[in-house]
């Protein structure tokens, strides 16, 4: 397994992303803007770990069956059907997708299914 740093993008659509690393009990933090920018600037740290906060599911009715879970526990949630969640999740999808293929693993991938670097 890598040594690098624990990642987190939290993912915008009309703002810049923030990329937050930790490692040695140190915090990095980095913004970008394209999907481009975001999985180059993941590449570059070598995490261990990266985990994005946005939805990476679709669904075509406005709730997931984890929001409808969610909204059980009394907790807010924003339907997948607003256009900027939608949006939100499909750029997403597009960069755990992207990368996966370059090897590195997520926090909602199962243990053996992720790539160790």
């Amino acid at each position: 397994m890598s040594e690098g740093p624990y990642v987190g993008v939290d993912l915008a659509v009309r703002r810049p992303s923030a990329i937050a690393a930790i490692l040695n009990n140190k915090v990095s933090l980095e913004l970008a803007t394209s999907t481009e920018d975001i999985v180059k600037a993941v590449g570059e740290l070598s995490p261990r770990v990266v985990a994005i906060d946005s939805p990476l599911t679709l669904s075509s009715s406005s709730y997931r069956d984890v929001d409808l879970q969610m909204i059980r526990m009394g907790l807010r949630v924003l339907p997948i059907s607003w256009r900027s969640m939608r949006l939100l999740a499909e750029k997403g999808i597009s960069i755990a997708s992207l990368l996966r293929s370059a090897g590195f693993r997520g926090n909602r991938d199962p243990p053996d299914q992720r790539a160790e670097n």
